[in-house]
């Protein structure tokens, strides 16, 4: 199988059985005596456990415990040394040699590498594989081991963002040898968290990999990810003592979080936002008129307040985030005019609009209220909007990329090529993959992703993507009512964290007291 119709399966089978280390789990984890256990309430849960094939935020907290890359973020969002101690290019920027780090190993007891970042990095670049993160190493020609410890790759164009691609979730190393298959039932990677069980849809057990190479960095001897759906919910666990953390607060319940006792919250901007897609592919849609008409009746400020009680900011129709430093604050936010979507409405041949679906969940903050709204406004130019709520889960596999409008938030995306190139690109990961049709193409657009990628000039690379934000937000597919913060908020007890704002976390160096 392929494509999403593997993903699925896979999927489907992992919801029937529950995974430990290398086999099954008759009934939950419990943490020994003594031992230091964070405890985790996720809204979501994971459902994918292959680092290259997955989509949701809950799920990418899997793999930043489970799985290393070559390159890592610090606290400043820069990529520095993880599996890779070191690297040097050539002038062209063309080839790239990465002498690895000694004494890693992976959960199964198999030593870390070159020939399993070779591994990695072919079945990410093998399109057959039809995998979710291929589109971030587009710029990969081949990758070879050149001795035991040490991997050079070439590289089709000189890359800016490659060490930032390296970063990313997506470009985790699995052992030499790993499938989908086993990656599902068995994870492997070198992490400082090893899986120690799942129950699909209620909870994660991570306990601490006691042959970590960095012993000093794992201060933590379990982690629980647990399921609870419901935000109130959370929030009295928190209160209670029952849990240590919400990764993601719902914005209704800050006010109340940030005058308990025993409770710190740490607020991001920037750090998401909420989209509404549109399928291109479908008839009504492909027509540009009937996008600008469903810009011109959004009212983005009632949207924001709506879904994120004022902590949400209005946005024009941009992927980038105001906390990236490509980000063109100049860019308007269009003003809302009825009587002249009604006429593009008309133009475009539905004076009277139609009727469609439109795919949403509960699972994300504000998410679902906002499309309710949304859809209200639409009713002024005719557009009547079924909604259809379904788990994040079921939405970002099932739905995602095969409905006519589909709801989704997404978390900060680093580097510039990463947060636009994976929404817009005719192949990018978030636009139909390697997998699907894309819900959008643009040549122009994407030979202005290519400029980007390419251009190492610092103040010409800003052009372009200053361009390119300009042309998506008026062309686009994507409407980006508002951006959203990261709340986190945790008990006092927990020492040493530092909140990542794309929503997954790092556990390294987190203590209880």
């Amino acid at each position: 199988m392929k494509g999403l119709f593997r993903r699925d399966f896979l999927r489907l089978a992992g919801a029937t059985s529950t995974v430990t280390g290398l086999g099954l789990a008759s009934g939950p984890a419990i943490a020994g005596p003594g031992e230091k256990t964070l405890r985790m309430a996720w809204t979501g849960a994971s459902q994918i456990l292959d680092p290259a094939a997955q989509n949701l935020l809950d799920e990418f907290q899997f793999t930043r415990l489970v799985y290393e890359t070559l390159t890592e973020f610090d606290e400043n969002l820069v990529p520095k040394p993880l599996l890779a101690r070191s690297w040097s290019t050539s002038e062209d920027g063309l080839v790239w040699t990465f002498d690895l780090v000694d004494g890693a190993t992976f959960h199964s007891g198999k030593p870390f590498g070159a020939s399993d970042v070779v591994y990695t990095f072919e079945r990410l670049t093998n399109p057959e594989e039809a995998l979710n993160g291929t589109s971030f190493f587009d710029a990969v020609a081949g990758v070879k081991a050149l001795d035991a410890h040490q991997v050079e790759f070439t590289l089709k164009y000189p890359y800016a963002d490659f060490l930032t691609a390296l970063a990313i979730n997506y470009g985790s190393i699995v052992p030499e040898g790993a499938t989908a298959e086993s990656l599902a039932s068995a994870p492997d990677g070198t992490g400082p968290f090893l899986l120690e069980q799942m129950i699909p849809g209620s909870v994660i057990v991570y306990r601490a990999n006691k042959s970590y190479r960095n012993p000093e960095a794992v201060g933590l001897d379990v982690i629980r990810q647990e399921t609870v759906a419901q935000g109130n919910s959370q929030v009295s666990l928190l209160r209670g003592g029952q849990v240590d953390m919400i990764p993601s607060v719902a914005p209704q319940f800050v006010p109340v979080l940030e005058n308990s006792p025993g409770v710190d919250v740490v607020r991001s901007n920037g750090a998401g936002f909420h989209s509404i897609y549109i399928n291109t592919s479908d008839a009504r849609f492909s027509d540009a008129r009937v996008r600008d008409a469903m810009r011109l009746v959004m009212d983005r400020e009632a949207l924001a307040q709506i879904a994120y009680s004022g902590l949400a900011m209005a946005k024009p129709d941009n992927v980038i985030l105001s906390s990236n430093p490509y980000y063109d604050a100049d860019l308007p936010i269009p003003a809302i005019d009825v009587d002249k979507a009604k006429a593009l409405m008309a133009e475009a041949g539905y004076p009277d609009g139609f009727e469609a679906n439109i795919y949403t969940t509960n699972d994300r903050h504000g998410l679902q209220p906002m499309t309710v709204a949304y859809a209200a406004m639409l009713e002024q130019i005719g557009i009547r909007l079924s909604i259809v709520t379904w788990s994040n889960g079921d939405l970002g596999t099932q739905g995602y990329r095969k409905k006519e409008l589909v709801t989704f938030f997404w978390g900060l995306q680093l580097g510039a090529d990463a947060s636009i190139a994976p929404f817009y690109e005719s192949n990018g990961s978030f636009n139909g993959g390697a997998s699907e049709p894309p819900y959008f193409s643009d040549p122009e657009i994407d030979a202005l992703i290519l400029a980007g990628k390419t251009e190492l000039d610092p103040e010409k690379r800003a052009e372009i993507y200053t361009k390119l934000q300009e042309l998506t937000a008026r062309r686009g597919y994507i409407l980006v009512p508002y951006e959203t913060p990261l709340v986190v908020a945790l008990s006092d007890k927990v020492r040493g964290f530092h909140p990542f704002p794309r929503g997954f976390h790092d556990f390294k160096y987190v203590t209880l007291v």
